[in-house]
């Protein structure tokens, strides 16, 4: 994100070219994803505070889910970010032709992952939502910010969290012993296991059928939403 910020200085056409609009995103569907990589160039704190909180975050993540569903998770989310801008367009009709940019509804689905898993698995959650709570007012304070956008992700992110806990509490786990090495001070340690989840074929089926079901859903919401505003967008595009 970085890399394509500075591109952004260099060439500000980027902004216009594959930032969000919802009357654009008819004919130029990948704004609804490329918005993500892209941020205001005035505004490098939007860029720093993204990057660190899918850093930190991301980092949590990880070892429960994976790279490869945590990759698909940023993606669905800022696709649910995007979706949800479409439906301030419906309010005003300004919205159609305003840019969107930035990775802040990924973000907020990745809070909102989090935010399910420790929910559901009865752990501390107070910290992430008041880190969400704060950072939703923040959306209202500061100008110029997609809160629509930022409730977009985090609802994506609930229910990818809420899926996640769900199987981590019907996972199957096996013991594996750990054999510490005997020291002189400590020469017969004590046994110790580590719990391993072991993923199984259906394990993967449910997998599968959840983060394809939810792309082809955003697809399916995005595809009736243009179908039936696609009149809208002509009239205010001059065609």
């Amino acid at each position: 994100m970085l890399v394509i910020w500075v591109a952004t200085l260099l060439f500000p056409t980027l902004i216009r070219d594959f930032a969000f609009m919802p009357a654009a995103a008819l004919f130029e569907p990948w704004r609804f994803l490329s918005a993500a990589f892209l941020h205001s160039i005035p505004m490098p704190f939007h860029l720093g505070f993204n990057c660190w909180a899918l850093w930190v975050v991301g980092r949590a993540l990880e070892p429960i889910m994976g790279h490869t569903k945590l990759l698909l998770s940023f993606v669905i989310c800022a696709l649910a970010a995007s979706l949800a801008c479409c439906l301030t367009a419906l309010l005003n009709l300004q919205a159609w032709l305003t840019f969107t940019v930035g990775a802040s509804g990924a973000v907020f689905g990745f809070f909102g992952i989090m935010l399910a898993i420790q929910r559901m698995l009865r752990l501390p959650y107070t910290e992430m939502a008041a880190l969400i709570g704060i950072n939703f007012v923040i959306g209202f304070v500061l100008p110029n910010v997609a809160w629509v956008a930022h409730l977009g992700g985090l609802a994506a992110g609930l229910a990818i969290g809420g899926f996640t806990a769900w199987r981590l509490r019907h996972a199957t786990l096996v013991e594996i012993p750990v054999h510490e090495v005997p020291t002189p001070d400590n020469p017969n340690p004590p046994k110790a296991v580590v719990l391993h989840r072991v993923i199984t074929t259906r394990d993967r089926m449910y997998d599968v059928l959840f983060y394809a079901g939810f792309v082809l859903l955003l697809l399916g919401a995005s595809w009736l939403f243009y179908h039936f505003n696609y009149h809208t967008i002509y009239s205010l595009l001059g065609f």
